[in-house]
């Protein structure tokens, strides 16, 4: 199964980066495989936002530009959405 490299904002300001292969939006949690290859649980109500990255290096020179979304990141992010509706 193929791993996507994410970086997780959650509310209290702290980052966690790693891989994950199992992420479902209609669960309340999802598992991280961090970067030293330790794992860590991640709750969903705990979590600002959620970024699917190419690298985990940043660039702070990075002019954000006004991308159309493919279909499987409007999917997650329609399902993120009405998850936090029904709440």
């Amino acid at each position: 199964m193929k791993k996507n490299k994410v970086v997780v904002r959650f509310k209290d300001k702290t980052l966690l980066k790693g891989q994950i292969s199992n992420f479902s939006p209609f669960y309340n949690f999802f598992q991280v495989e961090l970067l030293n290859g330790d794992s860590a649980i991640v709750n969903i109500d705990k979590i600002k936002a959620m970024f699917f990255v190419k690298k985990f290096e940043g660039n702070k020179e990075y002019k954000y530009k006004n991308m159309k979304m493919n279909s499987y990141g409007l999917e997650i992010k329609l399902l993120l959405n009405l998850m936090m509706v029904k709440k």
